[in-house]
C-alpha cells in the first residue's frame, strides 16, 4: 500500500514542478505498459506533463555480485539502453 504507479510518480512530479523524474527501466517498462506498450503514447504523456525521465539505474550490480550474474545482466544491457533511449532518456 501506498506505492505510487510509474504514471501516478511522474502526475505528481508535474503537479510539484519537477521537470525530471528519476526512475529504473522496470518502472519505464510499466508507464509503457499503461499506455498498452505504445511508446510514442508514452512520450506524448510525458510531454503534455513536461517531465522528462531525467536518468536510471541499469541492471548489472557491479559492486555486491559475482562474475556471473554481472555478466548475464551486461547481455540485457544494449536492450535496456534503447528502449530507455526510445523514451528520450540518453
Amino acid at each position: 500500500a501506498g506505492k505510487l504507479s510509474p504514471q501516478q510518480f511522474v502526475d505528481l512530479a508535474a503537479r510539484h514542478g519537477f521537470s525530471g523524474v528519476d526512475t529504473g527501466v522496470g518502472a519505464a517498462r510499466q508507464l509503457v505498459q499503461s499506455f498498452d506498450g505504445d511508446v510514442l503514447a508514452t512520450n506524448d504523456f510525458l510531454l503534455e506533463k513536461s517531465v522528462a525521465l531525467a536518468c536510471f539505474g541499469f541492471a548489472p550490480e557491479w559492486r555486491r555480485t559475482d562474475e556471473t550474474v554481472f555478466a548475464d545482466a551486461m547481455k540485457q544491457l544494449p536492450d535496456d539502453a534503447a528502449f530507455m533511449a526510445s523514451l528520450g532518456c540518453t
